[in-house]
């Protein structure tokens, strides 16, 4: 959670990390920055728009693409998206029938075009995990305008927070949105 924690210039901030165990509810997790509490419950997300920020992290990107499509948020910063995780895992094990298997299959490109805000795109250049064209499949479904993608040189699927400009890009994202 150090990302959120140094991300204090968001007046709030939705982190979807673990989306597995959130999926459920994805609707109930926010993080308050500058109280450094978490607050559980949906109805924080009918806040005036302003105030909330969508981030979703690799399988989390899923969920927060979906969150931003249905509640009214300022922006959404999605770190290693995918554009289906069916697509991902179809090439990963060819030899099996993963489109028959996944329960859910996390498409992000159905929710892109419903989102109506500013979203900043964060791709590792080395990511072994989310294929470059992937991320940028997922980038073309927004609304023409919305997305800004910026690659990560050297950055790997996990170590991209370690990035020296991963937090800067946050933070000057947050603030041109604020402004």
């Amino acid at each position: 959670m150090k990302s959120v924690i140094l991300l204090a210039g968001f007046p709030i901030l939705v982190y979807v990390v673990l989306c597995v165990a959130l999926y459920f509810d994805q609707r109930s997790l926010i993080y308050y920055p500058q109280r450094g509490v978490s607050v559980a419950g949906a109805r924080f997300l009918r806040l005036p728009t302003p105030q909330v920020a969508v981030m979703g992290r690799s399988l989390g990107s899923g969920v927060a693409v979906w969150l931003a499509s249905q509640r009214p948020v300022s922006q959404l910063i999605l770190v290693t998206p995918f554009n289906s995780l069916q697509e991902i895992a179809a090439a990963q094990f060819p030899y099996f029938p993963v489109r028959w298997l996944l329960l859910d299959r996390y498409e992000s490109w159905r929710f892109a075009p419903a989102v109506k805000v500013p979203t900043l795109t964060l791709e590792a250049e080395k990511d072994e995990v989310i294929p470059a064209a992937s991320t940028q499949a997922l980038a073309g479904h927004f609304r023409p305008g919305l997305v800004t993608l910026k690659i990560l040189s050297d950055a790997r699927h996990n170590t991209i927070s370690d990035h020296p400009e991963y937090v800067e890009l946050l933070r000057e994202f947050g603030e041109s949105i604020n402004q």
